[in-house]
């Protein structure tokens, strides 16, 4: 946690990349988060649990165990409890995923440049960052975390990512999307903003469930 007037520097910070996610095949939690000594974080293993009894699907569970190592990797930099976590985590955590940088991969050679836009059908490529449905997405997977154990537990007793203060009509029906809903490469509508109110299909805790492809820790 930072002293009050503290303020900590996001572009200085290095995110170091450890920690995974695994696989736990004959499960009905599927996807395991560890971290950097291969030890599994209980907390989130718990969450999946429940979202895995509200039938959400492999997939829903996979992207939010991504999310979750996502939020974990940067708690465990900052040196800070997950169930210590408060409003400035949940802020930093939020400007950091602005400025942060996708993992690079291999390139082909005649491969467009990150961000350029398509001479034939006038799309922007995807950029080096994460695009804002992305950073949604992170911050409302892990505010679904949050809530659950508040519910069930009754820890910590402020979830550090508030609830939107201002959702709009559009997305409140995206996020009305059902557990186990297939969702292709062109998902980003589908992604709930945080805190964002649901139709019907909404976990017992309060959160959205949504399988979506694109996810700040990808594999």
């Amino acid at each position: 946690m930072q002293a009050a007037g503290q303020v900590r520097d996001i572009g200085g910070l290095a995110v170091a990349r450890v920690g995974r996610v695994r696989e736990a095949g004959g499960s009905e939690v599927p996807w395991r988060v560890n971290d950097a000594n291969g030890v599994e974080v209980r907390a989130v293993t718990e969450f999946l649990a429940d979202l895995a009894a509200s039938d959400a699907s492999s997939a829903t569970l996979r992207s939010y165990a991504y999310e979750m190592l996502g939020w974990f990797r940067f708690l465990w930099t900052v040196g800070v409890a997950w169930d210590r976590a408060e409003r400035a985590e949940a802020r930093d955590y939020a400007l950091w995923l602005k400025q942060a940088s996708k993992p690079s991969r291999p390139r082909r050679a005649d491969a467009p440049m990150p961000g350029t836009v398509n001479a034939v059908t006038g799309k922007r490529h995807p950029g080096k960052g994460y695009a804002a449905a992305t950073r949604r997405h992170a911050r409302a997977a892990v505010r679904a975390f949050y809530e659950y154990h508040r519910t069930e537990h009754g820890r910590p007793l402020l979830n550090p990512f508030p609830a939107s203060r201002a959702a709009t009509g559009d997305e409140r029906t995206q996020a009305g999307h059902k557990p186990d809903a297939s969702v292709d490469a062109d998902a980003a509508s589908a992604v709930p903003t945080e805190g964002a109110a649901a139709g019907p299909a909404r976990h017992p805790a309060g959160t959205v469930q949504c399988a979506v492809r694109h996810a700040v820790v990808r594999p």
